[in-house]
């Protein structure tokens, strides 16, 4: 290897390790840290799952706790992702204001859901949304519920 072609693969590399050190702290230190920011892109993944239907994916979200009690096939409809079966439209959702509050593995989420650009819906502190952080993942526990549909 020439002294040339040393000096630049040696600047490559600096290169791509300073662009991935840009990426990371820019990202927040990855997709599953234990902070609002960490919640945020959990919430991202979330929405999507459910906005372009891939519920199975939404369905490995949920707790390990609630999914120890709720099989996905006893969670999911058979038919949950055939468009005409639905009676509600997930990619006409939307969250705004939020509120995001992380103490220790709990996040507390509090928002206005939207459908079709409308508040429907608003998610108070008196009863929030709450996440969990599980072996460096967050989940979404279904406020403890046991109730296979989340009732």
């Amino acid at each position: 290897m020439t002294r040339s072609s040393r000096t630049l693969a040696l600047s490559v590399a600096a290169a791509v390790v300073a662009w991935s050190a840009v990426a990371c702290s820019s990202a927040g230190g990855g997709p599953e840290t234990r902070d609002a920011a960490g919640v945020q892109r959990f919430l991202d993944r979330y929405d999507a799952a459910l906005r372009t239907g891939r519920f199975t994916d939404f369905y490995a979200l949920l707790s390990p706790r609630f999914r120890s009690l709720c099989a996905r096939e006893d969670f999911l409809p058979p038919d949950v992702n055939d468009p005409d079966k639905r009676d509600f439209n997930w990619s006409h959702t939307g969250r705004r204001d939020l509120h995001i509050e992380v103490s220790g593995n709990t996040a507390r989420v509090t928002y206005v859901f939207t459908y079709d650009g409308e508040d429907s819906r608003t998610i108070t502190e008196d009863d929030p949304d709450i996440y969990t952080y599980v072996d460096g993942h967050w989940y979404d526990d279904l406020k403890g519920s046991t109730d296979c549909h989340g009732d």
